[in-house]
């Protein structure tokens, strides 16, 4: 499975836009990690592949309420892409994801999973290095233990690439990324 990443808050132009939709590449689906600068519905008609989107702390219920009714929030939920579940513990209400994540997975039985999230898990590319502690949240790293995705995908403080429990954990490095493909084996 072929997933383009986008730090969507970074898409604060057309010309940002342009530049994303100018890749031809054949992505099975685009992941937004928070809202973007421009009018999200602009945003979801300019790729051809479905777009989905996690909140960040700095959107507003505005971008949740709007994206839910267009049918892209993962917030809290998941969705089924065929052979695998895709779910998201955004920044907003991110406590009340988390509950949600782990009553829904039990409930649905897949076997495989994605998880995104706006914040990093406690001890995984989550150190702020000035002070020498580490931000992330350690609920985040109880839903991984307890759902057992194939997957979990973040943004952090630094980059880190390897194993959490069974997962397979992309932190990306929220100072660097615009965006990036991933190529997920299923």
């Amino acid at each position: 499975m072929l997933v383009r990443v986008v730090l969507g808050r970074r898409v604060k132009s057309r010309k940002d836009l342009m530049k994303l939709t100018e890749d031809d590449t054949n992505y099975d689906l685009t992941l937004l990690l928070s809202g973007p600068k421009i009018p999200l519905p602009e945003l979801i008609k300019a790729f051809k592949e479905p777009v989905y989107l996690v909140t960040s702390k700095f959107d507003d219920i505005y971008i949740s309420k709007l994206s839910r009714s267009l049918g892209i929030l993962l917030d809290g939920t998941f969705v089924d892409l065929g052979n695998v579940s895709l779910g998201g513990i955004g920044g907003i209400e991110t406590y009340q994801n988390i509950a949600r994540l782990i009553q829904l997975h039990t409930t649905l039985g897949k076997s495989k999973a994605i998880i995104t999230s706006y914040f990093p898990p406690k001890g995984f590319g989550d150190r702020l290095r000035s002070l020498n502690v580490r931000v992330g949240l350690p609920e985040i790293t109880q839903v991984i233990y307890e759902v057992k995705p194939s997957y979990f995908i973040s943004l952090g403080l630094e980059d880190y690439v390897g194993m959490i429990n069974t997962s397979t954990a992309i932190i990306l490095n929220e100072r660097k990324v615009f965006t990036t493909s991933l190529n997920l084996t299923l």
